[in-house]
């Protein structure tokens, strides 16, 4: 209910309607009707809401490292019209899939679009995609048969809202030509959407779209949802009836995927004629949105996935001291007595001991995020690091002392579970010139934590600049609990590196041993469970009936002749 074409089909029904400020979550329940290509979406009945958004989705997964194509759509079904005579549209709004002009789902172009041969003019609208990776970052990546020197517009609506971005194209050698541009941006979204125009091509010079790339860095086994149909306008009454409207037929949903495993959500909206927006008469309200389902086609089976619950505990006085109401101490030994690291020298590697008397809030829990505080006594600018982060379980609840060597030994992580990898730290500490700061390290694997042993967490820090003095910058630590970490440091060697030596796994000249924990709050979740399950011989509740509309938006019923718009088609009704 995000794009303009649909507005409209709301209105007469919400003029008779309530005004409410909020929507509850709707209750999603397992599918019915399962078939080998479709299935009925069900829920329950959601108090003021006039309407559906009802979302199908496959479910992708980065096989590598790195940069991962979200979607890439060449409008390969475009196979009219040429520069000289381009196809042009007798309708205001084309849905590029529905008519094959695309071939992966959600693509439409506004405008009364114009086409030649694999190309698309006019405003394109993208699908809603699943951003939340890498932080929401993300590129856009347009391919466009353009004069050089026009600027595409480029409109996101993310987690920053809509958001407008002027790019501009690139022919080689000039003239007229394609032109590929990238546009790197961090507002990604579970359901993202933007619209790609050409807005200053003058009359007679092309102004085309040929292919549209979205981007985006994940790691390996990163999971993200794909949309492969959607009802957004599924009425929340039978027309004929009155009756609830709680279940959606997804007749064909297999046709832009060959999984055989799906998934749904949806959300509630209505129509606030109180509080007029912009050029609108009224505020859209959304629910949050519902629990995901998955659906399995062949097994015609169904469950309800419960979304993770988000918690939290504390290592030391963590909130006290972030907010300057605890009389918290930073490490102040030598410059490598310190955890989790120093940047006063290029490499360190830090083992901490939790205990799990320390986790117990934590047990059976996936831990997401890992925070620590700093305090910046004079650092004024940014020192990149590559971190890494590894996890596991361990029966001791102190590093081990070699009486032989009169050394202590770091444990080894090679069977550790590796929870973020080569991630780019590059916080400006001028922000935090002369006061406290967090350094926040968001895993890009959950640990399942089992509760039943301490937890080793290792952490590496790898750049190529270091800070004038040990003191400009320190992390506060947790009194009386002297022995629970170790931290190596060193200029030129990388903890990676001196694993590999024939000193290790002893601490050596350059570690501190017996130093304490530092403050750490851990961020850790409930996983993912499924709470329901039915089989393909459960029916729904409730009725379909999908409403009919004039060309001018006015709501039709059944005896009304003509054109009409069903399901965002036109149909002539005889």
């Amino acid at each position: 209910m995000k794009r303009f074409y649909l507005l409209t089909l709301f209105m007469p029904l919400a003029l008779f309607t309530a005004a409410q400020a909020t929507l509850s979550k709707p209750v999603a329940l397992p599918a019915t009707n399962i078939t080998n290509t479709g299935f009925n979406a069900n829920w329950k009945t959601v108090d003021g809401s006039e309407a559906y958004c009802v979302y199908a989705y496959d479910l992708k997964q980065a096989a590598t490292k790195g940069a991962t194509t979200i979607v890439d759509e060449d409008f390969a079904g475009v196979t009219q019209g040429s520069v000289i005579s381009p196809v042009v549209s007798e309708d205001a709004y084309v849905d590029l899939s529905d008519y094959g002009y695309a071939t992966t789902y959600g693509w439409g172009a506004y405008g009364y679009p114009s086409f030649i041969t694999g190309m698309v003019g006019g405003v394109i609208y993208s699908p809603y995609l699943d951003l939340r990776g890498d932080k929401g970052r993300y590129q856009i990546v347009v391919t466009s048969y353009c004069t050089d020197g026009d600027s595409l517009y480029i409109t996101t609506h993310g987690s920053k809202g809509e958001m407008l971005h002027k790019v501009a194209t690139h022919v080689a050698n000039g003239g007229t030509g394609l032109s590929t541009d990238t546009l790197t941006l961090d507002d990604g979204s579970k359901d993202l959407f933007f619209t790609v125009v050409n807005n200053t091509a003058k009359s007679g010079t092309p102004d085309y779209i040929d292919r549209v790339q979205v981007l985006q860095n994940l790691e390996s086994g990163t999971t993200y949802y794909n949309m492969v149909a959607a009802d957004e306008a599924v009425m929340a009454k039978d027309e004929s009836t009155g009756a609830e409207v709680t279940t959606k037929r997804f007749g064909a949903p297999t046709r832009y995927t060959s999984s055989k495993v799906l998934y749904y959500d949806l959300h509630a909206t209505k129509n606030d004629y109180t509080k007029p927006s912009g050029h609108m008469p009224y505020t859209a309200i959304y629910s949050p949105y519902s629990d995901m389902v998955k659906v399995d086609l062949i097994n015609k089976s169904s469950e309800v996935l419960t979304s993770p619950t988000t918690d939290s505990l504390e290592v030391g006085q963590y909130a006290a001291t972030l907010a300057g109401t605890a009389s918290s101490k930073v490490y102040d030994g030598s410059y490598f007595s310190v955890a989790p690291t120093t940047f006063y020298l290029k490499h360190t590697g830090s083992q901490i001991i939790y205990t799990a008397a320390d986790l117990a809030k934590a047990a059976g829990k996936e831990i997401t995020t890992i925070k620590f505080i700093f305090n910046n006594q004079s650092l004024y600018t940014a020192y990149p690091r590559k971190v890494n982060v590894k996890m596991k379980e361990i029966g001791e609840s102190t590093f081990t002392y070699d009486s032989d060597k009169k050394d202590y030994c770091f444990f080894n992580d090679d069977d550790a579970q590796a929870v973020l990898s080569n991630y780019a730290y590059s916080e400006d500490f001028s922000g935090y010139y002369g006061t406290d700061g967090e350094l926040v390290l968001h895993l890009s694997k959950p640990y399942a934590y089992s509760g039943t042993k301490n937890l080793l967490v290792s952490i590496t820090f790898d750049g190529d600049e270091a800070c004038e003095s040990a003191f400009d910058l320190g992390f506060y630590y947790v009194p009386k609990t002297t022995g629970k970490a170790m931290t190596f440091t060193n200029d030129n060697v990388t903890f990676a590196d001196y694993q590999q030596t024939d000193d290790w796994p002893l601490a050596g000249l350059n570690t501190g041993t017996r130093l304490e924990q530092p403050i750490t709050q851990f961020v850790f979740r409930s996983p993912a469970t499924p709470t329901g399950i039915v089989t393909v011989d459960q029916q729904p509740s409730g009725t379909v009936h999908t409403p009919a509309y004039n060309l001018a938006g006015q709501r039709v019923n059944d005896s009304y002749k003509g054109i009409v718009i069903k399901n965002h088609k036109k149909v002539v009704v005889k």
